[in-house]
């Protein structure tokens, strides 16, 4: 009969495993370490640094110069919608409003003389405007100034401007001025006026 003999498995604990494997894991936690620091300010910034713009960034330049990039973009988009669209810049507005305020005192300066022109083709002195002034919020102007050159027709000639101004497609209403001709020394015969006009 064969007798086999078994021998005994000697049992070792986790402490003295621990204890013959610390040196190991020190060594290499060690190791690791310095590789990750001399990888952190060697070996890093020559990967992660990049030319940009003339100038070398790390990863935390590049953020920050991406923050000042779109800081610049969002100031020239602003300033492009100043040049493309001028009526969200208030100076334009203001402008705009102005020549708005002036226009029917343009026109009516205009129609104006275009009517004095066809009272008295031959004589372009005829109408003496002194004044216009005009009220934007009331839509009223109002003229001064006379007839002249004309003799003892220049109440005549008012009427016919008064009447030819009454056609006028943007003019709503005329007071009526008063008609009188008064005699000046060096022009002579004259009616002045002042017509207050009430616009549409």
């Amino acid at each position: 009969m064969l007798h086999t003999h078994k021998r005994q498995r000697q049992q070792v604990s986790p402490a003295v495993i621990a204890h013959r494997s610390a040196a190991a894991l020190f060594l290499f936690s060690f190791v690791f370490l310095v590789l990750l620091v001399l990888s952190h300010l060697y070996l890093l910034p020559k990967v992660t640094t990049v030319e940009v713009a003339g100038s070398m960034r790390d990863a935390q330049g590049l953020r920050e110069y991406h923050d000042s990039l779109l800081k610049d973009l969002v100031a020239k988009e602003h300033e492009r919608n100043m040049l493309v669209l001028p009526m969200e810049d208030s100076a334009y507005r203001r402008l705009v409003e102005m020549k708005h305020s002036q226009f029917p005192l343009l026109v009516l300066r205009s129609s104006l003389e275009q009517t004095a022109r066809q009272l008295l083709p031959d004589d372009s002195n005829v109408v003496h405007v002194e004044s216009m002034r005009y009220t934007p919020g009331e839509k009223r102007a109002e003229l001064t100034g006379d007839i002249r050159n004309v003799g003892s027709r220049s109440m005549t000639v008012l009427a016919q401007l008064l009447e030819e101004l009454r056609a006028q497609p943007f003019i709503a209403d005329i007071a009526s001025p008063r008609f009188r001709r008064v005699e000046d020394p060096r022009l002579g015969p004259t009616s002045p006026f002042t017509i207050r006009i009430k616009l549409l």
